[in-house]
């Protein structure tokens, strides 16, 4: 009988509960991919929101047709940033 050392013994039992031990890798890597794409989804909805929220204003041409009042928390002020929003913003209405 060979000796029965640390490894001999966790690949024995790793080998009888493998489906356990497959249910939760399994269920790591879910749980790892929500978690990674939550940040990339909440993007995606404040940028679905400020689209939303432009083709509403243009659709009724109302009194806020070209002033538009939006904040984004991520946009870092500068005279370039703020230029460049405007060229965005009056391409996106025309």
């Amino acid at each position: 009988m060979a000796s029965l050392n640390s490894f001999n013994l966790v690949f024995r039992r790793s080998l009888g509960d493998f489906r356990l031990i497959l249910a939760i890798l399994s269920g790591m890597i879910v749980a790892t991919t929500l978690i990674s794409s939550a940040p990339i989804y909440m993007d995606s909805m404040d940028q679905q929101g400020i689209r939303k929220k432009i083709d509403k204003v243009v659709q009724n041409r109302s009194e806020n047709y070209l002033a538009l009042d939006m904040s984004i928390p991520s946009l870092v002020l500068s005279e370039e940033t703020i230029s460049n929003s405007d060229i965005l913003i009056r391409e996106t209405i025309n």
